[in-house]
């Protein structure tokens, strides 16, 4: 059988998004299930009741809940925050930049025009065919 995977999260990029930038990246099929944040007090619950923490960002793969988590460092001399390849934590800064500095848009965010490293990531983030096809191809969404 096939592995298949569902995202489940709020309406929003937020959280959830370095994980959809990730399956872009890697060009991978999900079932993107978005709870309305509109009525979130009504879709909500019944959600957090079949999470096995109490939160919404959830990945499952055949009805069971994958946790994830990163912590590595990198040579000052290289772009990327982890080794010489796109990584999670590259994603993760670029959803972080794009969402709550850039509102959403792929321009590099005035706030990081001062840091050339930083800028040189977030455009390599951004330019990576499969992430700017998700980018291009994503709803519009507050956060």
């Amino acid at each position: 059988m096939a592995t298949t995977y569902k995202l489940t999260y709020f309406n929003l990029r937020a959280r959830a998004e370095p994980t959809r930038l990730v399956f872009a990246y890697a060009g991978v099929d999900y079932e993107d299930v978005r709870i309305s944040w509109e009525n979130k007090a009504e879709e909500w619950p019944p959600v957090k009741k079949k999470s096995s923490d109490g939160k919404v960002s959830q990945i499952t793969t055949h009805g069971i809940e994958v946790p994830g988590k990163i912590l590595e460092k990198n040579p000052k001399d290289e772009i990327y925050c982890v080794g010489n390849k796109l990584s999670f934590a590259d994603i993760c800064f670029f959803a972080f930049s794009n969402t709550y500095l850039g509102n959403g848009k792929p321009a590099v965010p005035d706030a990081l025009k001062d840091f050339p490293r930083l800028t040189a990531l977030y455009k390599k983030v951004r330019d990576e065919p499969k992430i700017k096809e998700w980018i291009e191809k994503r709803p519009v969404t507050q956060l």
